[in-house]
């Protein structure tokens, strides 16, 4: 499995793997549709339904934006456009690193390793604008040669705006439309991935470090902290916007702030509100900015139950020995090794 997404109903998933692309019923968990991989298997950087859901689009590594309908008899992928990037004196195009389709499936964007971040137009094929991010006088530890080197890149659901992430952590915000330079910079998110709740006001980032961040979308302000010993690697809002879903290291998480939820409840407008006067934003209701430092888990890599009775034993990697009863829990430490050497096997 190399990718999956779902459709804005909740209804479909698809499932981008090595040899086929499936779609799913998810009510039933009925396979609806196969379509083969397109010929050298190119990998998936975004998959994005359109058209009420019956199309899918796919954009890859190969800068072909692929596309298949649910209502064709078909089984096979069409192309719906080749990309061919333009070549400057001073860049080099490989890969994109990667892409990422508008939701309304009318734009493409591309981000890559020593070459600007680029946006086309997919129908028609045409070049809307490319970023060139020059570096601000408080910037210059940051040497030129990583600054382009842009790892993730999410669209605002309504407004057109583009958001990156760079490979030394710099996330930033760009709309394609109004400039060829990135409007807001926000040096201090440190992180490898990114994603846009489904209003657009909030974004989310993790690291391989532990940490979670949450911003305010409109100027990148920082609203919560979560801290953890495990890295992060993948991150979701939920649909209300009030909880994130996260996978840390061997396991995942739900949250629930007490960020999340003000601002939930807050009657800032919206993305579709035309309300007038002054409205604070959400970074000026919150009185302070949020930290929390998560509990490391101790991973359970050992397990021993006996044959008759309803007592069991799990060791954990940092040398814990716990005895339980089935139906009521813990009912001891068996052992505690000072030197947290993990306990491996139980009898």
């Amino acid at each position: 499995m190399l990718s999956i997404e779902a459709n804005k109903l909740g209804s479909l998933v698809v499932s981008y793997g090595y040899l086929t692309t499936r779609v799913w019923d998810v009510a039933t968990g009925d396979c609806i549709k196969v379509v083969k991989t397109p010929p050298k298997r190119p990998r998936p950087h975004n998959i994005a339904f359109v058209d009420e859901d019956e199309m899918t689009l796919v954009g890859g590594e190969d800068r072909y934006i692929r596309f298949f309908s649910l209502d064709d008899t078909s089984n096979n992928w069409e192309l719906r456009a080749q990309i061919e990037e333009e070549i400057t004196e001073d860049t080099t195009v490989n890969f994109p690193i990667c892409s990422t389709i508008s939701p309304d499936g009318t734009m493409i964007a591309f981000g890559y390793r020593t070459h600007p971040v680029t946006v086309w137009g997919i129908e028609p094929q045409m070049l809307v604008n490319q970023c060139n991010m020059a570096l601000d006088a408080t910037d210059m530890t940051i040497q030129d040669s990583t600054w382009g080197e842009v790892f993730g890149l999410a669209w605002h659901p309504f407004d057109g705006t583009l958001f990156g992430i760079t490979q030394v952590g710099i996330l930033f915000k760009w709309e394609p439309f109004y400039g060829d330079e990135a409007s807001v910079k926000a040096p201090n998110a440190g992180a490898h991935r990114l994603t846009v709740n489904r209003d657009g006001s909030l974004l989310a980032t993790p690291d391989g470090m532990g940490s979670l961040k949450i911003f305010q979308s409109s100027d990148l302000a920082l609203l919560y902290h979560l801290s953890s010993q495990d890295p992060v690697l993948y991150l979701s809002f939920s649909t209300d916007s009030r909880r994130i879903y996260d996978i840390w290291g061997a396991y995942g998480n739900v949250w629930k702030t007490n960020t999340l939820a003000r601002l939930a409840k807050s009657d800032y407008p919206d993305h579709n509100s035309n309300a007038g006067g002054d409205v604070k934003s959400p970074s000026t209701m919150l009185s302070i900015q949020t930290e929390y430092h998560s509990v490391r888990m101790d991973k359970v890599i050992a397990l021993a139950g006996r044959s008759v009775g309803p007592l069991y034993c799990y060791g954990t990697e940092d040398g814990v020995a716990v005895l339980c009863e089935a139906g009521k829990g813990k009912a001891g430490e068996v052992e505690r090794l000072q030197s947290f050497m993990s306990i491996e096997q139980l009898t």
